[in-house]
């Protein structure tokens, strides 16, 4: 399961050390709910184009690949909020079984 990610980039070449490292940390027997890796660094160097290559190079290698905008708390929120509608996930605060208590 898959969503939200950007489309790929037809014209992305090189960083293929920066995709190599992005796997080595991606990757681990363990299982985690959040991967344990970020990238950054300034704007406009290309991070949300070397995280959209490693994508589509892997979207075989995992369950579930989510993009989370995190240009504010709002954009984080909506997102999050996207993939739990998606999972059928239970709303919070008074609610049961993903309806809200005043239905």
């Amino acid at each position: 399961m898959w969503g939200s990610i950007p489309p790929r980039n037809p014209n992305f070449t090189g960083r293929v050390d920066l995709l190599h490292a992005l796997g080595d940390r991606l990757k681990s027997d363990v299982f985690t709910a959040v991967l344990p890796s970020a990238l950054h660094g300034m704007g406009g160097i290309g991070k949300t184009q070397i995280a959209v290559e490693y994508i589509y190079q892997h979207l075989g290698d995992y369950d579930l690949v989510w993009w989370v905008e995190a240009a504010n708390p709002t954009h984080i929120r909506a997102s999050l909020t996207e993939l739990a509608k998606v999972l059928d996930l239970p709303r919070g605060r008074g609610s049961q079984h993903g309806r809200s208590s005043g239905s």
